[in-house]
């Protein structure tokens, strides 16, 4: 029973003597301390999600925040704040709680604001998406508030909207903190801060992707398959599109004219051609690009194909 004000640590010490035939024996003292504390919570955040996202990739992430089981009091109204970087890449959906849309489980969405936070890394001013929830009740000594999940998407190639562009290469990382539902802090923390912090990382994608269409005689447009007649005249497009996230030095773009018995430019497939086009004009290229020709059937392509091919 403790009595009075004790101080913040209770030391209670026990040594051992005697006397042994004749002799005088100390084993010496042991000491135990116990913290004494005004009963107060003893809040836990932690936070997971996967280590790494491709551009056009969807991830989880997981926030779960609880009274740990040494608390000597409830936690009540504990509030969560992340900040999620890059908002301008990395788009926040689908936020749940034990599963279910919000308000649901004692969670309510307070905020969501993109541009709203500046998050640990890249660490942009005002670059982050604000994602704060707020939980109503109390959680005893060892228990839990229901999981909150919530999706970040990193855009691609014109998606989600034709005008996005696909997330750059680099680690990112994004810090939840945890705290009362007036934002104060707690005291004291099983991680320190009542902080968790989860870094993923969007690696070096590079990739291009072509397209060829074709105008015939025939044809009122572009299209993968055209018509014409004898002696009429067939156009081809060319477009090249780099759809990864760093840029793409020197492309080279092969094309090999159809003839009866071809096979394919990258593979030896037949491709099942039944007449010779014969090219009438220069090709025309935009500016960086360099037009060659060859009058092989079977052109050297080492480029597509390896050394000596």
């Amino acid at each position: 029973t403790i009595s009075g004000a004790p101080t913040q640590t209770l030391t209670n010490c026990a040594a051992l003597s005697g006397v042994q035939a004749g002799v005088d024996q100390n084993r010496g003292q042991r000491c135990a301390s116990v913290l004494l504390e005004v009963p107060q919570p003893h809040p836990s955040i932690t936070k997971n999600a996967p280590s790494t996202m491709q551009p056009g990739d969807t991830i989880t992430y997981t926030l779960v925040a609880a009274n740990n089981s040494d608390a000597t009091d409830v936690l009540v109204d504990p509030q969560l704040t992340d900040c999620v970087p890059f908002s301008s890449h990395l788009v926040v959906s689908n936020i749940l709680a034990g599963g279910s849309p919000l308000p649901a489980n004692g969670w309510a969405l307070q905020a969501l604001t993109p541009g709203g936070c500046t998050p640990t890394a890249p660490n942009t001013p005002n670059s982050g998406t604000l994602v704060q929830l707020q939980y109503t009740g109390a959680l005893a000594p060892g228990s839990a508030a229901p999981t909150i999940t919530y999706d970040v998407t990193a855009d691609s190639f014109q998606s989600p909207t034709v005008l996005d562009s696909p997330t750059p290469p680099g680690d990112y990382t994004n810090t939840v903190e945890l705290t009362a539902s007036d934002g104060g802090d707690f005291g004291h923390c099983v991680q320190g801060g009542c902080t968790a912090s989860d870094t993923v990382r969007v690696p070096v994608l590079a990739q291009l992707q072509s397209q060829k269409l074709v105008l015939g005689a025939l044809d009122r447009e572009f299209n993968k398959a055209g018509t014409t007649t004898p002696g009429g005249q067939v156009t081809w497009k060319l477009s090249v599109q780099n759809v990864g996230n760093v840029e793409v030095e020197n492309t080279q773009f092969v094309d090999i004219f159809s003839f009866v018995g071809d096979r394919g430019v990258r593979v030896n497939t037949l491709r099942g051609s039944e007449y010779v086009p014969y090219l009438v004009d220069p090709i025309t290229a935009p500016v960086g690009w360099t037009v060659e020709y060859s009058t092989a059937t079977n052109p050297c392509r080492p480029e597509v194909l390896g050394p000596n091919s």
